[in-house]
């Protein structure tokens, strides 16, 4: 009853074409009728308990883009008969969705703790880590296909212990490698961000 009354004295009062009644409302239905209780709704400061749906409504049209969303809440509240284009306007205007974003967005600089010097620091400590670890790998895999040469398989407990062993030392030159390439790379980008290069912060 809230919701009527308001709709004959609020919405169609402010609407000098408007012709609706409380009476009238009563014979709205589906979309027709929810864009009728948005657009009062919207343009009222006290919002009863009815309007939820037709608020709910209206917000759930969310489109790709900005004007594109603009456009079909307009349309959606067209569908109420006999309202003033300009009630409309304004109440998408004082209900506006979010902006589009950039489409090209600057990426920001890193945050790193570490300054360039720590971090060549840390690189040059890992790289003989690293080589080392290469090694270990290269004979553990020589020392498994010289297995698998004598004893032509590595299954039912042939060649297990010499796989194993060969799998943990490459594991362990893999993540020493992929550590080394995070900090270069984050070298990089903090130098990217100290000669303010978008086309370099962008790669």
């Amino acid at each position: 009853m809230k919701l009527r009354a308001l709709i004959a004295a609020t919405l169609f009062a402010s609407a000098a074409s408007a012709s609706f009644t409380a009476n009238a409302q009563d014979t709205l239905t589906g979309d027709t009728r929810l864009a009728c209780e948005a657009i009062m709704c919207l343009a009222s400061p006290t919002r009863p308990g009815e309007c939820a749906s037709a608020i709910a409504k209206y917000f759930s049209i969310s489109l790709k883009r900005f004007s594109s969303t603009l456009k079909a809440r307009k349309n959606f509240l067209s569908l109420c008969p006999r309202v003033d284009p300009a009630t409309i306007q304004r109440i998408v205007d004082s209900n506006p969705p979010e902006q589009d974003p950039p489409d090209n967005p600057v990426p920001l600089p890193p945050v790193s703790p570490l300054t360039p010097a720590q971090i060549l620091a840390r690189i040059a400590k890992l790289v003989p880590v690293w080589e080392a670890q290469v090694a270990n790998s290269a004979a553990a895999r020589a020392a498994l296909e010289q297995c698998v040469q004598r004893d032509g398989r590595v299954q039912d407990g042939f060649c297990g212990p010499e796989l194993a062993d060969y799998e943990v030392k490459l594991q362990l030159s893999v993540a020493t490698r992929d550590e080394i390439d995070r900090l270069q790379e984050l070298l990089d980008s903090l130098e990217c961000s100290r000669k303010s290069n978008v086309k370099c912060l962008e790669r």
